[in-house]
């Protein structure tokens, strides 16, 4: 089964189940609004490729930086990645 979920308790629930992570969304998590609007028509979204921001590269949260990548109008904040090129391969 495929757990979509807007933050990383989806991971967290494969890892105490024992389970492959079987899900698009590890290590990110996702605005409401924009989970909304992915989660409307996820199978379009899952089309489309992840273009990240080269010119930010990273995005400020308190003491944190990470990649931030689009799919769409769906904004992606990779939170446990340290680098563009460490999301965009994991």
């Amino acid at each position: 089964f495929t757990i979509i979920s807007n933050n990383c308790v989806g991971g967290l629930i494969y890892k105490q189940m024992g389970l492959p992570y079987t899900t698009p969304f590890v290590g990110l998590f996702i605005l409401p609004e924009d989970y909304y609007r992915l989660t409307k028509d996820i199978r379009s979204y899952l089309e489309l490729p992840i273009v990240f921001d080269e010119e930010l590269k990273l995005f400020q949260l308190g003491q944190y930086f990470y990649p931030v990548g689009h799919l769409g109008d769906v904004t992606l904040h990779f939170l446990h990645y340290e680098s563009v090129e460490e999301a965009r391969n994991e």
